[in-house]
């Protein structure tokens, strides 16, 4: 998985910058959010992400050497709009050749990729040694997109719809149970959900709790590992010394996460690569998360940044904890470092 996202990490930063120049301009005012300069920058950005399937596939694909460009048309089969948006619309039952599944928009995923790519790959490889040279420029693309694209629709898709909904549906109980129970698993687990694209399933919760209420605590708490993101971030510049590609991502991911809350180049970058960031990450996030509901500190708007502090309810001692669980986890960095022995030997 490191190798896959390593290759996408500048762009996946240099995004995340345009995104946070863009909320930098509309939360001091100077440009409308309606903007056409707006527009296009937000655009930048979600482009992007809506299209993370493609550019995941092209770099999983050259990693494990199979075809890039029948990895490209794996990633862009899963976001064509027309039948996407015809199938989730869909009145009655969908079914590929006769067999049912639930359709989903697969935009801004990164789950059904890293399961459907390796399985490209195997066929690729095999197809390579068992079809003539004269074949395999009609073969080899027919039988991997006819093979992988359905297996990722009809198999990978409804599993990560039944988990979401299960995730989604567990949150809600557990959040009526003990908020700070709750808080203390989201804020720990998130950015492993956000990983494989199961966060989704809770954004139409915390968007339905927002419209009735006008608040929501899920969202708080889930954002409780953006601090502890940005603390690992500050701390790997201090500590990366003697990996300076490493600290030049995580210096144009710290704009970002402080302006827009986007973690993913620390996520893609650090954590998913060095196992002690990540471990630093859920214990300081589970603390902060069940540390906010403790507060009581709510979410009014669907995006964190430094501008947008204030809007929240109870935000004063929100902020607070989300300060020391920044020091905290840049503290864990400095002190026990970030590098355990099997990161050294995958390195």
């Amino acid at each position: 998985m490191q190798a896959t996202f390593t290759p996408v990490l500048p762009v996946m930063a240099g995004v995340g910058l345009v995104k946070a120049l863009s909320i930098t301009i509309t939360g001091f005012g100077w440009m409308s959010d309606k903007a056409p300069t707006i527009a296009v920058l937000n655009g930048i950005y979600n482009a992007f992400f809506y299209f993370l399937p493609i550019i995941l596939s092209i770099s999983m694909s050259k990693y494990l050497k199979a075809d890039v460009y029948i990895g490209a048309a794996i990633g862009a089969g899963l976001l064509e709009p027309t039948y996407i948006m015809k199938l989730i619309g869909a009145k009655t039952a969908v079914n590929f050749f006769g067999i049912p599944f639930a359709m989903q928009n697969y935009s801004s995923t990164v789950f059904p990729v890293l399961i459907g790519i390796p399985i490209y790959a195997w066929i690729y490889r095999k197809l390579k040694k068992v079809v003539p040279d004269n074949y395999r420029t009609l073969v080899i693309p027919f039988v991997s997109l006819f093979v992988t694209v359905p297996f990722i629709l009809v198999v990978v898709g409804p599993v990560a719809v039944w988990l979401g909904d299960a995730l989604a549906k567990g949150i809600q109980g557990l959040f009526s149970f003990s908020p700070i129970i709750a808080g203390a698993l989201l804020g720990g687990l998130w950015e492993v959900l956000v990983t494989f694209g199961l966060h989704w399933a809770i954004i139409p919760i915390v968007i339905a709790n927002i419209a009735q209420t006008g608040s929501d605590q899920i969202m708080a708490c889930a954002g409780a590992p953006t601090w502890a993101c940005m603390g690992i971030a500050v701390g790997l510049l201090i500590k990366a010394k003697r990996d300076p590609k490493l600290r030049s991502v995580m210096a144009a991911a710290i704009v970002p996460v402080l302006f827009a809350g986007i973690t993913e180049p620390i996520v893609y970058g650090a954590l998913l690569r060095y196992k002690k960031c990540m471990a630093y990450t859920m214990i300081c996030g589970a603390v902060c998360g069940a540390l906010t509901a403790l507060v009581g500190e709510k979410i009014t708007v669907m995006f964190f940044s430094i501008l947008s502090l204030q809007t929240s309810i109870n935000w004063i001692p929100g902020t607070i904890v989300g300060i020391l669980t920044a020091v905290a986890a840049m503290i864990l960095v400095l002190v026990f470092g970030y590098e355990s022995k099997k990161d050294k030997i995958d390195a």
